[in-house]
């Protein structure tokens, strides 16, 4: 028997929450700047790697490897 709704759930998990608000402003007739914020992990959850999985190394079994923190990024884009 498997159950099948805890995948998404445990994506979510792994992946973390995401806010990507934007504004657009009109400088002039066929001209726009957009600016982007965007947030990555914006809850800061750990997420642990995958144990070590050699067995031949004092490590085995052991988790030792974590995803990357929180990451914020900004950009302007112009177009024209």
């Amino acid at each position: 028997m498997k159950i099948r709704f805890l995948a998404p759930l445990s994506l979510l998990n792994t992946l973390g929450a995401s806010v990507p608000p934007c504004k657009s402003f009109a400088i002039t007739e066929g001209r726009n700047l957009q600016f982007r914020a965007e947030a990555f992990n914006v809850l800061n959850k750990t997420n642990f790697q995958a144990a070590a999985s050699n067995i031949s190394t004092s490590t085995f079994g052991t988790i030792t490897k974590t995803f990357p923190s929180r990451q914020i990024q900004l950009a302007l884009k112009y177009t024209f």
